[in-house]
């Protein structure tokens, strides 16, 4: 999660790490999904979407205003979000990811909860 203040549309990375790197240091997000991204949002309207790698992500709103609370204005942060960080499109990724995710949880060094 790239550095940014309220005004800045969000920017993100991937990185892939392993569980078992001991030096693995990475916070993860448990929030609401909350709706779908809308497909009939206005160009205009940018705001529920995200940028990873340099192309568009449309996310929930309530996703983007909790990426938009964890950034830090000068610090990149590495943060494990299931709705990115798996692939929601492949549903053998998807329900393998799941069943991994109280791991995943257990190796961040912070657990973020965001009830909206």
């Amino acid at each position: 999660l790239a550095p940014g203040t309220d005004l800045d549309q969000v920017h993100c990375s991937l990185r892939t790490i392993s569980l078992d790197d001991p030096t693995a240091n990475f916070e993860a997000l448990s929030y609401m999904w909350g709706d779908k991204p809308s497909r009939f949002i206005p160009c205009s309207a940018h705001f529920f979407s995200i940028c990873i790698e340099g192309r568009r992500l449309d996310v929930t709103v309530n996703l983007y205003h909790a990426l938009h609370h964890l950034r830090d204005p000068v610090v990149q942060k590495f943060v494990w979000i299931d709705a990115i960080c798996i692939n929601q499109a492949d549903f053998e990724e998807r329900a393998q990811q799941v069943k991994l995710m109280g791991y995943i949880y257990s190796k961040a060094s912070q657990v973020i909860v965001d009830i909206g």
